[in-house]
């Protein structure tokens, strides 16, 4: 297989014709079996922290206006 190493590279040159059926179904296999080993190790909470996110995007509000000098951040 061809040495592709971006995140767009390999469906460029698919689209391109640079890249067989063949490498094109090898590289989807193997994309398919790295997303099953994460599902399965990674513990994904049923709901999200969105006490912890809307803290954080204030506080990126709050330094952002801060660092262009209105406000001020805490």
């Amino acid at each position: 297989m061809s040495v592709i190493t971006g995140s767009r590279e390999l469906p460029v040159a698919v689209r391109c014709g640079e890249v067989s059926l063949s490498e094109a179904v090898t590289a989807v296999d193997d994309a398919e079996q790295r997303l099953l080993a994460l599902h399965d190790s990674v513990h994904v909470p049923a709901h999200p922290d969105t006490e912890w996110v809307d803290d954080w995007l204030h506080r990126a509000h709050l330094s952002y206006w801060a660092a262009v000098g209105i406000g001020s951040a805490p």
